[in-house]
Parts: structure tokens; sequence; C-alpha cells
């Protein structure tokens, strides 16, 4: 996979997998109706670049960051429960028959926007568990492994985050 362009906070959690061993899987840029080649391109928008960068999380999501950092067993117990989060598919408004909507923006959604979101979380559920696991292995406090699955999802493309619903 090349890496064409990412924000600093991707480039923080891209080095750090890359120090544990691993190599980012990501098949990001794939085309609607296609699934991802083995080797992708990632090139990310000006706009994910700018919005990756903001450092400010949500409330809720601090708040889970703070507790972490207070409790380190409740931190490796929520780190172990996202690692077994799946989305595989996105959060969808099936309210208006026949007709099934993306439940974050109204978009419709089709087979092959499905076949794009499916292309990718495969390989976007691996890279997370392997982010928390490898974090968990090495001794890092839970909150720094949070930040850093954090880091990971803002670095996602906006259409996939859309899918999932993530801020």
């Amino acid at each position: 996979m090349s890496i064409i362009s990412l924000s600093s906070t991707a480039l923080d959690a891209l080095s750090w997998l890359n120090a544990q061993g691993r190599r980012p899987g990501l098949p990001q840029g794939t085309e609607p109706g296609r699934a991802a080649a083995a080797e992708t391109t990632a090139t990310l928008s000006p706009e994910a670049v700018a919005a990756s960068r903001n450092t400010a999380r949500p409330e809720d999501l601090q708040k889970l960051v703070d507790e972490a950092r207070a409790d380190p067993a409740f931190g490796r117990q929520y780190l172990g429960q996202l690692a077994g989060v799946t989305t595989d598919g996105p959060l969808l408004d099936i309210s208006h028959p026949p007709e099934i909507r993306l439940s974050s923006t109204g978009e419709i959604w089709t087979d092959e926007k499905q076949a794009q979101y499916s292309a990718l979380s495969a390989h976007v559920m691996q890279q997370r568990r392997d982010l928390i696991n490898a974090g968990l292995a090495d001794g890092s406090a839970p909150d720094e492994v949070l930040q850093r699955v954090y880091a990971f999802n803002d670095a996602l493309p906006r259409w996939y985050k859309d899918g999932m619903n993530w801020a």
C-alpha cells in the first residue's frame, strides 16, 4: 500500500503501527461497486486532512479517554470490547421503503455503495484490532491506545465515517 498523503494525526498512528512491525492495509480510494485491489494508493482529501488534524474530541469520546486514564482496568476492558466491534454494515434508515437511506446523511444507499463500504470494512476492523492488541501488548496506557484508535478512525474516508456514524 502506498501512502501519498495523510494528516499528522494519521501519520502518528501509522508510524506506531510500523514500529510494531505491522503494515497498514486499508484500501482507501476504492470506487463504488469495485472491490479493493491488494495494493491501493491512499489519498485523503484536503477536507479529511483538516478534519483529522482537529484534536478536539466530542464530549462523549473524550469522557471515555478520561475514564480510561483514571481507571486503566476499565480502559483495558473497553478496548477489549472495542476490538470486537464490527463495522461491516452502515447505520441505515429503512423507515421509508423501498428506499434505504444512510442514517447520518439521508443519502440513498445502493448496492454499489454497500460493495464499496464492505470492501473497506474488513480491513478497517482488522487494522483497529491490530492497533488495540499491539498497544495493549506493548504496555501502552489504555487511554493512549484509545487515542490511537480515535486518530485511526478520524483518518478514514468521510463516506466510510458517515456509514459508521463517526463524528
